[in-house]
C-alpha cells in the first residue's frame, strides 16, 4: 500500500503576497489621470519664473521666493492628488511595507517634476513636497488595515482567506 507524501510544488516562485487586481486596475487608471493632470497640456498660457532645471536646481530649493509664492489651495490640491496614489498602492499590494509605499510616492512625484522640465509646465519643489505629504497621509490611512492571512491548499497553492 502506497502512502501519499506531499511534494514541493514546481514552477515559478510564488509572489510574497497577493495582489488585488481590482485595486491595481484602479491604481493604474488613477495614475493615468495624474499623468494627464501633471504632464498634459494646459489650456492657459503658462508663465513661469522657475530657473533652469527647476527641482533639479539647488538654487531653486534654497530661494525663499520658491517657498513664499503659490497659493495654499494649490499646495493642498497637490497633497490631495497623492493621497489616493498611496491608498490604492497599499490596497493593491496589501503586504507592501508602508515605507515602500511612501518611497514609491516620492519616486513618482520626483519623476513627474523632472518630466515637467522640458514641457510647458512648472517644475516646482513645493509640488514635490506637497505630493510627498499626500503619499505619507495616504499610507497612514492604510496602517490599521492588516493584510488577510493566507492558507495553503492540499496542492500547495496559497489562498487568501475571506474575512
Amino acid at each position: 500500500m502506497a502512502t501519499h507524501t506531499p511534494h514541493a510544488p514546481t514552477g515559478p516562485a510564488r509572489p510574497t503576497g497577493p495582489v488585488s487586481v481590482p485595486f491595481a486596475l484602479a491604481g493604474v487608471l488613477y495614475l493615468a489621470l495624474v499623468a494627464a493632470i501633471t504632464l498634459g497640456r494646459v489650456p492657459w498660457l503658462m508663465r513661469t519664473d522657475a530657473g533652469p532645471g527647476s527641482v533639479l536646481s539647488l538654487q531653486t530649493w534654497l530661494d525663499p521666493v520658491t517657498w513664499s509664492t503659490g497659493g495654499t489651495g494649490e499646495f493642498v490640491a497637490n497633497i490631495v492628488l497623492f493621497v489616493p496614489v498611496a491608498v490604492l498602492l497599499r490596497l493593491a499590494v496589501p503586504r507592501l511595507p508602508a515605507v515602500a509605499a511612501v518611497a514609491v510616492g516620492i519616486l513618482l512625484t520626483s519623476s513627474i517634476e523632472v518630466l515637467q522640465i522640458p514641457l510647458d509646465r512648472v517644475s516646482d519643489p513645493r509640488d514635490l513636497v506637497a505630493n510627498t505629504i499626500g503619499a505619507v497621509i495616504g499610507t497612514a490611512l492604510t496602517l490599521g488595515r492588516r493584510p488577510a492571512p493566507s492558507r495553503r491548499t492540499p496542492s500547495g497553492a496559497v489562498v487568501a482567506r475571506r474575512r
